[in-house]
């Protein structure tokens, strides 16, 4: 298993290549957001949703799987973070604005609320 302290490091770097190639409009900036997305979900994995960096890992994991075009997995992190019995309304609140700014389907239950973009 994978601690915190080793991670960290991993996703400070990988945060920083994602944004290095997506400034230069390089095509695999997708690829490295996803990395960033995979970290985080490690992350989040090791910490309670109820914490503060919990949440944070959680949120960033979503934004970064929307960040490296894949929505499907961005969907799917959200909705199993929003099932958590510990899912803070501030995590909840978060997740689901990330969702709409990205024009997704809010995660409610068995079934999908579409939304827009504000």
């Amino acid at each position: 298993m994978t601690s915190l302290d080793m991670l960290y490091p991993l996703i400070t770097g990988a945060i920083m290549d994602a944004e290095r190639l997506q400034a230069k409009g390089d095509p695999a900036a997708g690829r490295a957001h996803l990395e960033v997305s995979r970290l985080e979900e490690q992350a989040a994995e090791l910490l309670p949703a109820s914490d503060l960096e919990g949440g944070l890992a959680r949120s960033s994991a979503v934004s970064a799987a929307i960040d490296g075009g894949d929505p499907s997995r961005a969907l799917s992190l959200a909705a199993r973070y929003l099932a958590e019995p510990d899912v803070s309304q501030i995590l909840r609140e978060d997740l689901t604005e990330i969702l709409t700014n990205a024009g997704l389907a809010i995660p409610v239950g068995d079934a999908r609320v579409s939304v827009s973009p504000r």
